[in-house]
């Protein structure tokens, strides 16, 4: 009785095994197909965004992101949406790239940049100053937020109607972001 009931035990153990090893099988090659399906959807908006039809690029890279979410992917999602002049769903889409990797200074930069033509200078400044200080002084990344924050203090100025501001603005603006920028590519070394 004991024999025949171990010989049932293993059995219903192997049963259970192999159904076990079936399901996750399943789920791994269902894992597999989204992956596959997304990277084959993200061609094809890429494609598209090389023919210049960036709408269709971000419809593609839409479903792709729903099917297999990357920061990458919501990258070049902000990007395409900041070449059709949709600064708020540019912006959205680089804010959830951030979410999935706040370390990257290129995505700061971007939301820089685009809180910048949004109006919004302070989001902008902040976001500035992250990537200036994720990236390495002189590198194009912090560079480009050097410049960008000047161009976001030159704004800043623009926009006030009070003349000693907008000189305060501007002032700063040169010197603490494009007088530097300039020094580290070169263009203005050991010149007044």
């Amino acid at each position: 009785l004991a024999i025949v009931l171990a010989f049932v035990l293993a059995a219903v153990l192997i049963s259970c095994l192999a159904t076990y090893r079936a399901i996750e099988g399943e789920k791994l090659s269902s894992a597999l197909r989204s992956m596959s399906i997304a990277l084959e959807v993200t061609k094809l908006g890429k494609i598209s965004a090389d023919n210049n039809q960036y709408a269709v690029a971000a419809g593609n890279l839409e479903a792709a992101l729903q099917a297999y979410p990357t920061a990458v992917g919501y990258i070049s999602l902000g990007y395409i949406y900041d070449e059709l002049s949709n600064t708020d769903a540019a912006i959205v889409a680089y804010k959830k790239a951030n979410e999935m990797n706040p370390s990257v200074s290129d995505i700061h930069n971007a939301l820089g940049y685009l809180y910048k033509d949004a109006g919004r200078y302070e989001l902008a400044l902040t976001h500035l100053e992250k990537a200036r200080s994720l990236s390495n002084p002189g590198d194009d990344t912090w560079f480009m937020a050097t410049a960008n924050a000047g161009n976001v203090l030159y704004e800043i100025g623009r926009k006030t109607n009070i003349p000693g501001d907008r000189s305060k603005q501007c002032e700063k603006a040169i010197n603490e972001y494009f007088l530097p920028a300039l020094e580290y590519r070169g263009a203005i070394k050991n010149q007044n």
